[in-house]
């Protein structure tokens, strides 16, 4: 096993860097050789950025890599609470994959959009097949009319998993003509798009995107959960939702067509996106456990799992132990509902 070292982002200067670009500048050139694998944690409230953090080139594999993820406590979510990176600047990605081969997997991180919608939350551009994984991440606000460059993950060759981008031009794009993208459990909500698949026709490239278990709501502003220019298919997609149902073009192996409404989810006005006691998606998907064994909450994916990044988990009995993995909380859920307080010894810690 790899020697793990970890180090602390926190932007008040008590860490050990005061943001992400100076941990990413500081990652070994070889994590092989050293048989290292380096873990940046981000405390705060995030960074606001006039440029974008590129990742950096260094000589990894899938067990010596780097993961960034916000410390506990500190996790991305829906309504904008947690740790986020605000870009201002035009035509920038707040976290950029810059044609890096390296193993990275970025977690829990949040990006939105600032001064400017025209910009993107996170980004690859790699020809390497998918050592770049964005795992419960949460992209906001990158939306300006119907450009291109205003989505909320941009993406060639790599993977997301459980991400969530809201109020985007395009929640998930694929940032190549040749190369693909794979989501699982993704969600776009009040996003034009949830997936633009570009592709030019065969080339000899694996340029086919894959969709599992993604879900589109816009309450009627979107046009489609997955549009496609060309004629080369997806690789393989399953149990996708949006409010249209099966929207044509939907390249699909097994489609569900499922018209979903507001009511499929607990609280959509106000960001909470688990599905509903009577949600139709709560158990539609399809068996993708082996690649997407949690949901966006960290609760087990089964085999009928819910279509999109959160499961309906149900609420523990009163008699139930609750761990608590860091005292600085913000956020708590008991089951689908949200804590409004959480106290310990007589102190509040939510």
């Amino acid at each position: 096993m790899p020697t793990v070292v970890i180090k602390s982002i926190k932007p008040d200067g008590s860490g050990d860097f005061t943001g992400i670009a100076a941990f990413f500048a500081a990652v070994p050139s070889d994590l092989v050789a050293l048989d290292e694998q380096w873990i940046g944690e981000c405390y705060g409230t995030g960074e606001t950025l006039t440029t974008s953090i590129n990742t950096p080139v260094v000589t990894s594999d899938a067990t010596r890599n780097i993961i960034l993820r916000a410390a506990p406590g500190y996790k991305a979510y829906p309504d904008g609470s947690g740790y986020f990176l605000t870009q201002n600047s035009t035509y920038r990605t707040c976290i950029n994959g810059s044609n890096s081969t390296t193993y990275i997997t970025v977690e829990n991180i949040g990006a939105k959009a600032g001064t400017t919608g025209l910009s993107i939350g996170f980004g690859s551009n790699t020809s390497t097949n998918f050592r770049t994984v964005f795992k419960n991440c949460v992209a906001k606000d990158f939306k300006s009319g119907t450009s291109i460059y205003a989505c909320g993950f941009s993406i060639k060759r790599a993977k997301a998993i459980n991400c969530i981008a809201i109020n985007c031009t395009y929640g998930f794009r694929q940032n190549s003509t040749w190369y693909g993208m794979d989501l699982r459990g993704c969600g776009a909500y009040d996003c034009t798009h949830l997936a633009y698949q570009y592709k030019s026709g065969s080339n000899g490239y694996n340029q086919g995107s894959t969709f599992v278990n993604d879900l589109a709501m816009s309450n009627g502003l979107s046009t489609g959960i997955i549009e496609d220019i060309g004629t080369y298919n997806s690789n393989g997609s399953y149990s996708c939702a949006s409010e249209f149902g099966q929207n044509a073009p939907f390249p699909v192996n097994t489609p569900l067509a499922v018209n979903l409404v507001i009511s499929d989810f607990v609280d959509y006005a106000n960001s909470d996106y688990h599905p509903s006691a009577t949600s139709q998606f709560k158990t539609a998907g399809h068996d993708d456990s082996a690649e997407n064994p949690f949901d966006f909450d960290g609760n087990p994916r089964s085999t009928t799992p819910a279509i999109g990044p959160f499961e309906a988990a149900a609420a523990p009995s009163s008699s139930s132990s609750i761990y608590l993995a860091s005292t600085n909380i913000t956020k708590a859920y008991v089951g689908t509902t949200q804590l409004s307080k959480i106290m310990f010894n007589n102190s509040q810690l939510l």
